[in-house]
């Protein structure tokens, strides 16, 4: 597996190895075990993959010697830490390519969001080729009872979406607000806001209609919302299990109206919930989101692909092998994006830095192809057309 190492002189300037402390870990050392991918996939057996549970949490048995290295899960995974370790951010054969100080930022073709936390707030600082910008601020409610999902302390968590044709870009991104019938309770919310060719204003997203047109009601805690574009349409995945919800933006007034809300027709793993962006790939839409389990250290989370058709009612048909980029307990995948190769992924390490790796569509197919409970399965009786191309 070849993985690309170029990055734009724009953020060349912006991030250099010096932000990160140097790697003295083998955690993190480049090696050689990808060399031989291909012809490794070629021979991995069905049953070399079963699902078991250890604990409450559920992991994968594989061969560690025919899979790519970043989908083995960390063993024993008691050894996983908590504490922020940069030479434990990466996998062993998965070189990381991007480092930066700033907890789940985002990086979209030279577009650049450090998400930062200094002094108990929270702030967005924004790159790109025409302008630089930063924005947040602490929210203080009077009501603060009963929410568990946010401190106030002010945005974070960015990913970006692109509409064809339109040269427009806009960032999505959670950030706090007092709401409820007094206007006084705390409150997390998905915000959207144009941030090329020139900011806009933040609009937040806090109108959801049902498919009749009818208000729904929201939650306290608003987050995890996948976005993507269907020509110059924008859309954000509400929730991929156990149905796949989407609504369609108003990026004017904030409404957003549920458009499908389809069975998922895979066996995806509990706790599968949005991270990424998705893009196109295969005659389908891609994307990578975040599974969420519990083990007695706390929140254990993964990483995986999911597929689904990019046209209504946009069903989810296929996922792959869950996977670790990190060694840590807690990762956050954000932003991805195409090369002539495969993907780039950007990703947040416990809640402290961000890393971007890039994979190739071969080791994605992979993942797929060999994961026993997916619709493409490589040992399925037909092969899906979405992935035949």
């Amino acid at each position: 597996m070849v993985l690309g190492f170029k990055i734009s002189q724009l953020m060349i300037v912006f991030i250099t190895a010096s932000l990160m402390p140097r790697c003295r870990s083998t955690a993190c050392a480049p090696a050689t075990v990808m060399s031989g991918l291909l012809s490794q996939i070629n021979t991995l057996k069905q049953n070399s993959l079963p699902v078991y549970k250890q604990g409450t949490t559920a992991m994968v048995k594989m061969n560690i010697t025919n899979l790519p290295s970043f989908v083995q899960l960390p063993s024993p995974e008691h050894s996983l830490k908590s504490s922020v370790d940069a030479s434990l951010c990466g996998r062993p054969g998965m070189p990381i390519e991007v480092s930066l100080r700033g907890s789940n930022s985002a990086l979209w073709h030279g577009l650049l969001a450090v998400s930062k936390y200094s002094y108990g707030t929270s702030t967005i600082q924004l790159l790109d080729a025409n302008y630089s910008a930063a924005f947040g601020e602490r929210t203080k409610c009077p009501n603060r009872n009963l929410q568990f999902c946010t401190h106030g302390t002010g945005p974070g968590d960015p990913r970006f979406i692109s509409p064809e044709t339109t040269g427009i870009t806009y960032m999505l991104y959670n950030d706090n607000a007092c709401l409820g019938d007094l206007g006084d309770q705390l409150n997390l919310r998905v915000f959207l806001r144009r941030v090329r060719p020139s900011l806009g204003p933040a609009i937040m997203l806090n109108t959801l209609l049902n498919q009749n047109g009818q208000s729904e009601r929201m939650r306290r805690c608003e987050k995890n919302w996948a976005p993507f574009s269907i020509g110059q349409k924008l859309f954000v995945s509400y929730q991929l299990l156990p149905t796949h919800r989407v609504y369609e933006l108003n990026e004017t007034d904030g409404t957003s109206i549920c458009v499908a809300n389809s069975h998922t027709r895979t066996n995806a793993p509990e706790g599968m919930r949005g991270g990424t962006n998705a893009v196109a790939w295969r005659n389908a839409m891609i994307a990578v989101a975040h599974v969420t389990s519990y083990t007695k250290q706390g929140k254990f989370y993964r990483s995986i692909f999911y597929i689904f058709e990019s046209k209504l009612p946009f069903n989810i048909v296929g996922v792959s092998l869950p996977f670790k980029l990190t060694q840590m307990q807690v990762e956050f995948p954000t932003t991805l994006s195409r090369t002539s190769q495969g993907f780039q992924i950007f990703y947040g390490c416990s809640d402290s830095t961000s890393h971007m790796i890039s994979v190739t569509d071969d080791a994605v197919m992979a993942l797929f192809h060999n994961n026993e409970s997916s619709f493409f399965h490589k040992k399925a009786h037909k092969t899906h057309p979405l992935l035949s191309s």
